[in-house]
């Protein structure tokens, strides 16, 4: 599996949580809803790094 497939895979992921979020006891739901949020951004992070990188090693070649 390449990273970008593991990234949609944990996107999807992301997806499906988020709506059983939306069914959950208030509380239960609310934190959910928070740790979605912060995998997005850590996948951003990881998505800008990896476009960094290959920009990088195109320019090199």
């Amino acid at each position: 599996m390449k990273e970008s497939e593991a990234i949609e895979e944990i996107y999807k992921a992301i997806s499906a949580v988020r709506f059983c979020a939306t069914n959950a006891p208030l509380g239960l739901g609310d934190i959910l809803f928070d740790q979605c949020s912060r995998l997005e951004v850590a996948l951003t992070v990881i998505e800008q790094q990896e476009a960094t990188h290959s920009a990088k090693d195109n320019s090199e070649q």
